[in-house]
């Protein structure tokens, strides 16, 4: 019997979109409810690649959490909070970011077994001031799962990387292991804005122009792409390998050997293109300064231009990068008010996937990627969005940018903070009604939100219907909880049809009478049956020494009851559809006790 029940679907609160032209090759698409009203601040979903269906959400404070069988468990998988740096209310980009599992997660007989990482922001034991201020200690951490899967081993912390940061935004955050089996880590420029701080390489008081920054600088790790072998032990006083075909590998000129790619700004958010037909390339999102959003594809040692190129924008033309190749991104947006180029669609990219999942057919081989926040700055507005893109040729150009035609508007009354991607390849996003990672809506309930992206054909499953009917606010409902205390569960209170808000008497779905009928005793059995809820199977099943069972009677996926000892299944009287599936089995003397079950299962 499962520990949850489905979750319900819902619409957000939409805002309207300005005037845009849609791509006609995308979908319009829905967005289904998965847990509204219980996480902070939503800013990773991730799967561990395992089969089990299980998403987790690293909530920006420190904890993560289960969304099983498509609700959020009440228990934490894994709760950091006392690591995590003291978080602003109002804004901050620190915080629990990133989580992924090893790819050999699931299989015991491989050292990556049970085994996976987290990037958090850490208060840094360094005090310094200006010119090398000290703000916070991005981390990576390695844990291992306990005995139960659902819980991690809090104590088995190894930290595997930690690197100081001069200002608190721009930290980068993501962790995805690759094709290849390493651990690829985005790291931002280390915050300010410009790349032209304190604590950037040539920056300071006045931002000078002309600078170097950091996502230029290969002696630093701020500004790139990093790629490393979290079990290798190729480089003694590490608690990790270098790949040998990272593209400074054994230099010898202070450059960074875990640099796998460079010139990046903010990377919030990349993921592989490694779903059923992909092509395993990098898709890597960089938000950007004051004027365009990029989307890239990331290649070993590649130059992405930041600070010398805004997008395919020059942002300052002096910055001493050493020369050689700058690579252009695939695609690129303007922010609202920026005339030249690109469409005005927001200004702070969230990366996303491209798609392979099953359900949208229509948005197989599409990167769908989004906004935080879609609005005029200074506006007040929060309108976080869905954005995509798709190849006119294989390796060859892509399309302009455009706002997806989602149910209700596009786009919506929350902030986006990230997108994720089950183990079955369907894209889930996680949202924020109220800026800030402590902040909650006036009734007192978090502003988080996770949602699935579904077809705009998506109609609600009966369970699901429900579920919306008697618990409306999208907490968790499991399967054995008795609200009204009537010994009925949630889920025989589901399939028998009943209000599992209002105590029902005794039999209410589920009743067992004899009657002499001599020499022997006639034994009905009878219990209600819905035939909406094709999630269930029904098994009614006698003994006469409770270890040996005898199906007499199942119901699988809606379908009439059939088995040997049934008489009739009829309409409960003013209750359609509902059905009264009634058996009788008639008892000898010499049989003895009899005893009677009824299984309920999905």
């Amino acid at each position: 019997m499962s520990k949850s029940l489905f979750r319900i679907l819902v619409t957000l609160a939409f805002g309207t979109f300005g005037a845009s032209t849609m791509h006609a090759a995308f979908p319009t698409v829905a967005l289904k409810a998965i847990s509204v009203g219980e996480l902070q601040a939503p800013v990773n979903i991730s799967n561990a690649g395992d089969g089990s269906g299980r998403l987790f959400i690293c909530d920006q404070r420190g904890t993560i959490r289960i969304i099983q069988n498509g609700m959020l468990l009440p228990l934490p998988f894994l709760d950091i909070t006392a690591k995590v740096i003291a978080l602003n209310s109002n804004y901050d980009e620190r915080g629990l970011l990133g989580l992924a599992f090893h790819p050999d997660y699931s299989n015991s007989a491989r050292p990556g077994f049970g085994l996976f990482y987290v990037f958090y922001s850490a208060p840094s034991p360094n005090v310094q001031g200006n010119p090398a201020p000290v703000n916070c200690r991005s981390t990576i951490s390695e844990y291992r799962v306990s005995a139960n899967p659902n819980v991690a081993d809090p104590l088995s912390e190894r930290v595997v990387l930690a690197y100081d940061k001069p200002q608190g935004n721009h930290n980068g955050g993501e962790l995805v292991f690759g094709p290849d089996g390493f651990l690829y880590i985005s790291v931002g420029d280390g915050g300010g804005a410009n790349d032209n701080n304190f604590g950037h390489t040539g920056g300071g008081s006045g931002s000078p122009s002309g600078v170097l920054g950091n996502a230029q600088d290969k002696t630093k790790l701020l500004g790139k792409l990093l790629r490393i072998d979290p079990l290798g032990t190729n480089r003694p006083g590490l608690q990790y390998g270098i790949p040998a075909d990272n593209p400074f590998f054994n230099f010898q000129s202070g450059e960074r050997e875990e640099i796998f790619a460079y010139g990046l700004r903010n990377p919030w958010r990349a993921s592989f293109d490694d779903g059923p037909s992909g092509t395993n390339r990098l898709f890597l999102a960089d938000v950007g300064q004051d004027n365009y959003e990029e989307i890239n594809i990331i290649s070993l040692g590649g130059n992405y231009g930041w600070r010398v190129m805004e997008g395919t924008f020059f942002f300052d033309a002096s910055t001493p990068y050493g020369g050689g190749a700058l690579i252009p991104p695939i695609a690129q947006y303007a922010h609202p008010g920026i005339l030249t180029g690109p469409p005005q669609l927001g200004r702070s990219i969230i990366g996303g996937y491209l798609y392979r999942g099953s359900a949208i057919p229509a948005l197989v081989g599409k990167y769908i990627c989004g906004d935080y926040n879609a609005g005029a700055i200074n506006s007040g507005t929060t309108l976080g969005s869905l954005i995509g893109i798709e190849e006119l040729t294989p390796g060859g150009a892509w399309t302009v940018p455009v706002a997806l035609n989602i149910v209700g508007g596009n786009p919506f009354a929350t902030h986006l903070l990230a997108l994720g991607r089950d183990d079955a390849g369907e894209l889930y996003i996680a949202t924020e009604g109220i800026q800030g990672p402590q902040n909650n809506f006036p009734t007192g309930q978090p502003t988080g939100g996770i949602y699935q992206i579904v077809p705009d054909t998506y109609v609600p499953t009966w369970r699901e219907s429900w579920l919306l009917q008697y618990f409306p606010f999208l907490q968790f409902v499991p399967d054995a909880a008795d609200p009204d205390g009537d010994n009925i569960s949630n889920l025989l209170e589901y399939a028998f049809a009943l209000n599992p808000l209002v105590a029902n008497p005794p039999g209410a779905g589920f009743q067992i009478t004899t009657a002499p009928s001599s020499p022997n005793t006639v034994m009905t059995i009878s219990f209600r049956r819905d035939p909406r809820a094709t999630d269930l199977t029904y098994t009614l099943q006698t003994s006469s020494d409770l270890v040996t069972w005898t199906t007499i009677a199942q119901s699988v996926g809606g379908a009439v009851a059939s088995g040997s000892g049934i008489p009739s299944e009829s309409d409960v009287a003013n209750n359609f559809p509902i059905k009264l599936v009634v058996t009788q089995e008639t008892i000898a003397p010499a049989q003895g006790q009899r005893f009677a079950r009824l299984q309920v299962t999905h």
